[in-house]
């Protein structure tokens, strides 16, 4: 409940009273102080911004007080309004920025920035919280901004060259995860970065052109090797290089296995790669040795590879899947494009579930499973995604799949899928070489051509609130009908009836809608409606047209 003190305040006293009827005698609860807002959560806690002297926290009558002087500091001592989140969270609006106070009594800030959905401007003078649970946002010259602390769960990065704060290049490939939680990515003109998760800040390497090694600004593939903290990083046309963490310099480089690295895979303590030239293998501290020499399937060029938990080796070509056995080389088997269940067009990603299914992912033609019984291979008519770039496995047992529309999660076992388009991912595009990493924490990252998003998964199954359906027109054989209309159709307004009776002549309607969902676009919903008996006489089937159309806020949050 915001109770908010308009104008100039000359400085006074803050006065507490336990009986309105009789204010005769008031306590003084903060003395010297100008006082521009109240504000009592759900807790009963009493909040109170304060012109130059931060703001004040009121429980059982004894006051805190916030500071940006003290170790727990606001971003400014000009505090102005207050909100309460779904969640219990405080949000404070200061003369410099947006302030974050959670149920922990952590604090984070939010200021304006280049950054997408960063504040149009610092200075926040009010704040409001919907039914949906938005928070909107009463900026100087910056306009209104809004956004639903329970729905915009996505953190996007852009490129910002020379600066902590972003990548080095924006469109981001491959990335792997070390021991730190740190995330290391491949991009495709600005070389390697690293996001230090803890604090959000990018480290830009092998841009240097006076090392001894590099620059290497096209990356290709990456992997990681825990006990020895290094990297193995593919380039397109240097060779691969072995990148030591603790020390942040080269250690290795070579063009020897192939000028242009497509893919290396730490697995059993051995690193295995492919290139231009096929399959390699480096155990220890020895050096790349091919895979299996005698082999000619695995001594070719390859467009991705995978090691499944029953050790045989899945290598895609432009025209076929090959098939080894890698305790027996000499079992293998040959899967050509078109047969066998699969479509015409060329495997790019491949991936195993947590009980052993195989999927893969095609350039135009969906995605298909494995069945290892029958040798045959069944197109997965139920997930909707034609172009896959990549694919891997959440800690749940979802199956992640970035393609051309966005990101598609989905359950092999219980069928459910969540579908996040390009624009709630905040990216413009989802492109061939686009990394996808799921991290051990469940922090899901996207890799796109102008940046990347991360977003957690449990952020997903979070339960969405009942949003309401508008109902606004309702037209039938091409005529629009309402309460005035001769043919007697509506008794009422549209919004007010609870069903509709139509003759047999009058077999073709159609019926607008909205509904009041504007924050969600993750929670793609399916609207079912329900006829009841046609005339018996009649033998006419009504056709039956839904128009839907979302509330939709403008395209930028500030209006």
């Amino acid at each position: 409940m915001p109770i908010t003190v308009s104008g100039w305040v000359p400085e006074t006293d803050f006065y507490r009273t336990d009986n309105i009827h009789n204010p005769s005698s008031p306590v003084c609860v903060i003395p010297n102080i100008n006082v521009l807002s109240l504000y009592r959560d759900s807790r009963g806690t009493m909040w109170v911004a304060t012109f130059r002297n931060g703001m004040y926290k009121i429980e059982n009558g004894i006051s805190q007080q916030f500071t940006i002087q003290k170790e727990f500091g606001i971003s400014s001592n000009d505090v102005r309004c207050f909100v309460e989140d779904n969640e219990g969270s405080i949000w404070l609006g200061t003369f410099n920025g947006l302030n974050k106070i959670d149920t922990l009594g952590h604090i984070s800030y939010y200021q304006r920035g280049s950054k997408p959905g960063s504040l149009c401007h610092s200075s926040i003078f009010s704040l409001h919280k919907d039914r949906q649970g938005t928070i909107w946002v009463g900026t100087y010259y910056g306009g209104v901004n809004y956004f639903n602390p329970e729905v915009d769960i996505f953190h996007h990065y852009t490129e910002s060259i020379g600066n902590e704060n972003g990548l080095s290049f924006p469109f981001v490939g491959n990335m792997v995860e070390d021991k730190r939680g740190d995330v290391w990515i491949c991009t495709e003109g600005g070389g390697l970065n690293c996001l230090e998760r803890e604090t959000g800040r990018f480290t830009h390497y092998l841009m240097d052109a006076k090392s001894a090694h590099g620059p290497f600004y096209n990356l290709k593939c990456i992997t990681y090797d825990a006990a020895n903290d290094q990297l193995y990083i593919g380039t397109h046309k240097q060779g691969g290089l072995c990148f030591d963490i603790p020390n942040k310099k080269v250690v290795f480089h070579s063009k020897e296995f192939g000028n242009t690295w497509i893919k290396v895979t730490f697995r059993d303590e051995k690193i295995y790669l492919l290139t231009g030239e096929g399959m390699f293998v480096k155990e220890g501290k020895g050096n790349f040795q091919k895979l299996f020499p005698q082999t000619p399937e695995a001594n070719t060029e390859g467009s991705n590879f995978l090691i499944d938990s029953q050790n045989y080796l899945w290598i895609t070509h432009w025209r076929r899947i090959v098939r080894i056995n890698m305790n027996n080389p000499q079992e293998k088997y040959i899967y050509q494009y078109g047969e066998k269940g699969l479509g015409n067009y060329y495997v790019q990603s491949m991936a195993e579930s947590h009980d052993g299914t195989l999927y893969f992912g095609t350039s135009g033609s969906g995605i298909y499973r494995f069945d290892g019984k029958k040798e045959q291979f069944t197109a997965c008519t139920d997930i909707d995604a034609d172009y896959c770039y990549n694919m891997d496995i959440t800690t749940k047992g979802y199956l992640a799949i970035s393609n051309d529309h966005g990101l598609l999660i989905y359950h092999p076992q219980t069928k459910e899928k969540q579908i996040i388009d390009v624009e709630s991912l905040h990216l413009s595009a989802i492109n061939e070489g686009c990394g996808l990493l799921i991290c051990r924490n469940g922090e899901t990252f996207v890799g796109g051509i102008e940046g990347m998003s991360s977003f957690m998964n449990s952020s997903l199954q979070k339960i969405a609130p009942n949003y309401n359906l508008y109902f606004s027109s309702l037209v039938v054989n091409n005529r629009v009908i309402s309460v005035g209309t001769d043919d007697g159709i509506l008794k009422s307004a549209l919004p007010f009836v609870r069903q509709i009776e139509l003759n047999h002549k009058e077999n073709n309607f159609s019926i607008s809608f909205s509904s009041n969902n504007y924050v969600n676009n993750t929670d793609r919903k399916i609207y079912e409606y329900k006829l009841g008996k046609d005339s018996a006489k009649s033998g006419a089937k009504p056709t039956v047209i839904l128009w839907y159309s979302p509330i939709s806020p403008p395209e930028s949050t500030n209006w």
